[in-house]
């Protein structure tokens, strides 16, 4: 395994650090804990070679892990990784889903041609089932087999070769960025599939929200998965470090009198957000700017 060290903010890029977290005894204890509960014992020796420290920036206060696996070790992971005790995830989509998707192809839908989504990042699949339902054309990308779910009338992708060439008319990002090493990196490659009216829609689960008990029970507390499991979860995003990120890429906030129409939901967490107010999803609907992709109309 290659030991990735990251020294810099992944969403600004500022190198002003502070170490909320640093190894501990407890800490490789719980580790090594959920390496085989959760993983039958794949990740045993991780705690040799990686610090287990964690990383905060002073500037937009995003969280991430000091040093982490490579790729090829971080699939591994993911493939030997089994589902903790409770209910079964449910493959169908619930209510939230399916009108957070009805308020998306409202607000993209084009009278020319059905509306086109690619999920990136999909999963069981429970998203792409909703954006279908919805009326979008959907194409499902899913790199990790283990995890891919099977839905009707959904394109299934494994590799973003498959769609080389095409622009949709959203990409959609359902707890995605907190899973990928170099979220910068991945957002500036989703740009080839856009043109000037993609929008992305990006969520994420906010630290911010456990406030000084974000560290409780890290990084296993022998039943449940921590906000900032490694290594599945490699990063920590809040409000702010999510509009750091949207920045550094080039990307956005969507705007409008037709936000508040189709997506009335959104609009009221994002006015309640610019307020201050602590509720309400860490979400984003956001473009490239128009100057550097052209319009397919």
């Amino acid at each position: 395994m290659q030991v990735i060290r990251v020294d810099t903010c992944p969403c600004c890029g500022a190198q002003d650090i502070d170490w909320p977290l640093h190894r501990s005894e407890s800490l490789v204890e719980a580790f090594r804990m959920l390496s085989q509960r959760k993983y039958d014992g794949y990740m045993d020796g991780w705690e040799q070679q990686l610090s287990l420290a964690m990383a905060s920036c002073r500037c937009c206060g995003h969280i991430w892990h000091h040093t982490r696996p490579d790729l090829v070790a971080l699939f591994g992971m993911y493939a030997h990784g089994k589902r903790l005790k409770g209910i079964s995830v449910s493959r169908r989509p619930n209510a939230r889903m399916l009108s957070t998707m009805r308020g998306l192809f409202c607000y993209c839908t084009s009278a020319d041609r059905v509306a086109t989504l690619l999920d990136y990042g999909s999963g069981g699949g429970r998203w792409a089932a909703a954006a279908r339902q919805a009326g979008f054309r959907v194409t499902a990308y899913e790199p990790t087999a283990s995890r891919q779910g099977k839905i009707g009338d959904v394109e299934l992708v494994g590799s973003l070769q498959a769609v080389e060439g095409r622009r949709f008319d959203v990409i959609n990002l359902e707890q995605v960025l907190e899973h990928i090493p170099d979220p910068a990196s991945d957002l500036r490659t989703l740009k080839q599939y856009c043109d000037a009216d993609t929008v992305l829609r990006i969520s994420v689960p906010d630290v911010a929200r456990l406030g000084k008990r974000v560290w409780e029970g890290f990084p296993f507390n022998g039943r449940t998965m921590h906000v900032l499991s490694p290594y599945e979860h490699l990063h920590g995003f809040r409000q702010s470090s999510l509009q750091a990120l949207l920045k550094t890429v080039g990307l956005e906030a969507c705007a409008g009198w037709r936000l508040p129409l189709c997506l009335p939901r959104y609009a009221l967490e994002r006015w309640a957000n610019a307020l201050g107010s602590p509720f309400g999803r860490t979400s984003v609907l956001a473009r490239f700017s128009r100057d550097d992709i052209p319009s397919r109309r």
